[in-house]
């Protein structure tokens, strides 16, 4: 539990700071009736890293965050001016339109820069990976959040009254189209800053659910904001516990997905005339759910699409001549699995093996991780050997993907993270930058792995 407290750290600390100034502002959003604006700020602003990206920019650089946020100012703009007063269209459509033509410039953005690894540099920046932020990803972000946190505390009673109390607002004689244009600017800048750490989801997760959770039971807005704060870094805290040998962003989610699951089931059972009766209809409704599941698998049975995986017992014996070659039909559908494919047939393959074939099969695994340049296979076997408990072998494996400048930043990312576990150290690796920027990372890694009797190059 330590390590994991450790690891979780600054992940959770960045997670206040997140929970903090998005359950705020998701007060506002829930109460305007414009759920999405924060993932359509976020694709503007992306279609402004990716137009600074087009145009020669560093996605991580000063420069394209400034277009980024130039680019979301504009949404601002755009969301707050161009609301119909006679709501002819609704503003969630306005919102829409604005989402889907960002996505498809974005994307078209990209296919014109001409980078092989162009959308997986953008798709890493969009969908951020907050179990790997750093010290400095944290001080960027509170440098944004806390002036804007300061910034709707200090003009707090006109901001709740455009949101809440907006004919009142009126009759002071504010002007709406203003307070909601500094409304989404503020928004769109805190979006922008945390969009590349914790991603689309998590922002859209943070600024809804604990809101919602909590505004099923709470009518009152500083009670309300209060227990969803709570609920918020609790939640956030478990998922990140959860977290520790998957991706940290889904797992949250799923976690305020449960969390709101069991508020809503309660909230039905509770405001239900027949108590016994909601629960009843609660069970019958899994059970048609659960039912209708079980009859799709019977009518159609699993087409065992990765049938690779099948008939993986060794067919030879040890003392067979062959001892090279009788690994060849295992290796070969090792060959053809992805790092998210189930290993599971090849572990059962393995605990059959004596000492002395999983000597042979060991070093035909490292001949086919030298041999081959597939990097998505490196980073399989890798993670086979860890779950052989060949953890040195593995974690050389891992290292030379992390140093290939090669390597795409998805392989790279998935293999800093295995060695990070594996070894429980963090060097502050980051798999979005070459490996020239990574080289006192990579050096820390090296001396540390040389220190373990790991051989490294």
């Amino acid at each position: 539990m330590v390590p994991q407290l450790s690891y979780i750290f600054l992940p959770f600390v960045a997670t206040l700071f997140l929970v903090g100034i998005y359950v705020y502002l998701g007060q506002h959003v829930l109460k305007r009736g414009i759920i999405f604006v924060d993932i359509a700020i976020a694709q503007i602003a992306a279609l402004g890293l990716t137009f600074a990206y087009y145009l020669g920019y560093d996605p991580k650089s000063l420069g394209a965050s400034l277009y980024a946020l130039v680019f979301a100012i504009g949404g601002a703009m755009l969301f707050a001016f161009a609301k119909p007063r006679e709501e002819l269209i609704p503003h969630e459509a306005i919102i829409g339109i604005c989402y889907v033509v960002a996505s498809g410039l974005a994307i078209l953005m990209v296919d014109m820069a001409k980078d092989p690894h162009g959308a997986e540099t953008i798709q890493y920046l969009l969908v951020g990976n907050i179990s790997w932020v750093s010290k400095q990803d944290i001080f960027r972000i509170a440098s944004v959040i806390l002036p804007v946190g300061f910034f709707h505390y200090w003009f707090f009673p006109k901001f709740y009254a455009v949101t809440f109390e907006p004919q009142l607002a009126e009759q002071k004689g504010l002007w709406i189209p203003f307070w909601d244009f500094l409304f989404y600017l503020s928004f769109g800048m805190v979006v922008t800053s945390s969009v590349k750490v914790c991603g689309v989801l998590l922002v859209f997760t943070f600024l809804v659910i604990p809101s919602v959770c909590i505004g099923l039971f709470v009518r009152a807005f500083s009670t309300r904001l209060i227990l969803s704060w709570i609920l918020g870094i609790l939640v956030s805290f478990v998922g990140l516990l959860f977290s520790w040998s998957r991706p940290s962003g889904p797992t949250i989610v799923f976690f305020f997905a449960a969390t709101l699951a069991i508020f809503g089931v309660l909230k039905y059972i509770l405001t239900s005339s027949s108590k016994g009766k909601a629960l009843l209809k609660l069970i019958e409704g899994l059970g048609i759910f659960v039912g209708l599941l079980a009859l799709v698998a019977l009518l159609f049975p699993s087409e065992e699409h990765h049938k690779h995986r099948t008939n993986l017992t060794p067919k030879t014996s040890p003392n067979s001549p062959q001892n090279t070659s009788k690994y060849q039909n295992i290796l070969n559908q090792i060959r053809s699995l992805t790092p998210d494919d189930s290993t599971k047939n090849i572990q059962i393959y393995w605990s059959k093996l004596n000492p002395k074939e999983k000597k042979e099969f060991i070093n035909e695994l490292l001949k086919v991780a030298n041999q081959q340049e597939d990097f998505s296979l490196k980073l399989v076997i890798a993670k086979l050997l860890l779950t052989f408990s060949r953890k040195k072998s593995a974690w050389s494996l891992l290292y030379s993907l992390l140093q290939n400048e090669k390597c795409p930043p998805f392989i790279k990312e998935e293999a800093a993270e295995d060695l990070q576990k594996s070894t429980k150290q963090n060097f502050g690796y980051d798999f979005m930058e070459d490996v020239e920027t990574n080289q006192k990372a990579l050096e820390k890694w090296r001396k540390w792995l040389q220190a373990q009797g790991v051989s490294v190059h």
